[in-house]
């Protein structure tokens, strides 16, 4: 299970669409669940990377349920066809948990905290039960951070933070067009990379990439950029 960590705007969705855009590449399915933008939205952004009809993702025709018990549901379904698949959840905020004998709703529903972690817990358990991998967009708090649960931190495998880059003083812009992934590995030993990125066609690539440059170069009417090139 991994959480994607940002805060609102920060490009959750956008990173996830491009995590599913290269699994498509390798012929590995997606099964979306997005509460936050319409499947529409999303459809136009896979097209703006160059997905086709033809790629492996899919949509539960109704969302109207957000509880997780609906979403193994489907889960279940659709291994009924695919054996591995990757599932994308947009985001944590917005479901419900999975509720049997030992839960009591109410305790968790006036404890956020507790809440969101349980959440994160089931959503590792079907993720293990299922053999499949499940990625969760997780809003930050305004302090950047996951304060909201220790355990939305701890229970996932993996937790990437994304994390735009400010803009200097004097610039009418509040960003640059650089966005920084972090990789937290929840392990106490071993290095966390940080890679910068940009967006280009509606995803996400390596900051300085050849696809990035020839994104650049186009705007700058043709001019070939090299690595001693200013960022724009």
């Amino acid at each position: 299970a991994m959480i994607i960590a940002a805060l609102a705007g920060e490009g959750k969705t956008a990173f996830m669409q491009t995590l599913s855009y290269h699994y498509s590449l390798q012929g590995i399915t997606s099964l979306w669940f997005s509460y936050e933008e319409t499947m529409a939205e999303i459809w136009e952004r896979f097209k703006l990377m160059g997905v086709d009809k033809e790629s492996q993702l899919f949509a539960p025709w109704n969302l109207e349920d957000s509880k997780i018990d609906f979403i193994e549901k489907a889960i279940i379904k659709q291994k009924q066809t695919t054996p591995f698949f990757v599932v994308f959840i947009d985001q944590l905020f917005n479901l419900y948990p999975k509720v049997d004998g030992k839960t009591k709703i109410d305790h968790l529903s006036s404890n956020h905290s507790l809440y969101l972690g349980q959440m994160s817990t089931q959503l590792k358990d079907i993720a293990m039960k299922h053999r499949i991998i499940v990625i969760t967009a997780h809003q930050l708090n305004k302090a950047g951070d996951l304060s909201y649960s220790d355990m939305v931190r701890h229970a996932p495998d993996k937790v990437l933070y994304l994390k735009r880059e400010e803009a200097p003083g004097g610039s009418t812009d509040q960003f640059t067009d650089k966005t920084f992934l972090k990789v937290n590995k929840n392990r106490p030993l071993g290095t966390r990379p940080i890679m910068p990125m940009s967006v280009v066609n509606g995803k996400f690539v390596q900051y300085g990439s050849n696809e990035y440059v020839e994104a650049a170069a186009r705007k700058l009417g043709g001019r070939i950029l090299n690595q001693f090139d200013s960022p724009i």
